[in-house]
């Protein structure tokens, strides 16, 4: 019975359902002035779990506001060379804004932690090809970024980060393979249930 209890946590945990629903946004290479010389640097990158089941809350014709559509994220600065991670806690949405015949507009708005725990508020803006409705549940295939378009500021109090454009930037489904620390969890269950039957056949 116990073996059977462990196999359904196994199932569980790899399940595709765990992930059913998130889309993976990466903004890669993000370019920050160096103000010493004057010349543009490498400046971070971003990456975001979005919820796309998330239901809109605005009223607004052609525009959609996801309020919490943000599960996820870090951000990592390489000037400094700290990491940021998504603060849960903290009001999070997504809008995404169809301009007619033109572009499509995505804002992401919410806070990052860094590793002492204080909070700051971060703000994403981005154009993309136009797509003829505000949903969130197609960003992935009706829209491409356009990278020079890309905005991205943290609002930290001594240490202000803007950094613009990107090499890359793309929308994709979460893989449903489980991670590697996934893999780890089921193997170290196997290992710590075949200890106990050699300590129980002892």
């Amino acid at each position: 019975m116990k073996l059977i209890t462990i196999l359904g946590l196994w199932v569980a945990l790899i399940a595709p359902s765990a992930v059913a629903g998130l889309i993976r946004l990466d903004v890669e290479n993000l370019t920050r002035y160096d103000w010493e010389t004057g010349e543009p640097a490498l400046g971070g990158s971003v990456s975001f779990f979005i919820d796309e089941t998330v239901t809109d809350s605005n009223a607004q014709a052609d525009r959609g506001r996801y309020q919490g559509a943000i599960k996820g994220g870090q951000f990592t600065n390489f000037i400094s060379g700290e990491t940021y991670s998504f603060d849960v806690d903290a009001t999070n949405y997504m809008d995404i804004e169809s301009v007619a015949d033109m572009f499509t507009g995505i804002a992401l708005r919410g806070s990052f932690k860094n590793q002492l725990g204080q909070s700051f508020l971060f703000d994403l803006w981005m154009e993309a090809t136009y797509k003829p409705d505000d949903y969130l549940h197609n960003l992935e295939s009706s829209v491409s970024v356009w990278n020079n378009s890309v905005l991205f500021n943290l609002l930290e109090p001594m240490d202000y980060f803007e950094g613009f454009g990107a090499s890359n930037v793309s929308f994709k489904p979460v893989s449903h393979v489980p991670e590697s620390g996934s893999w780890g969890l089921v193997l170290m269950s196997a290992i710590v249930l075949g200890w106990r039957r050699l300590l129980r056949s002892d």
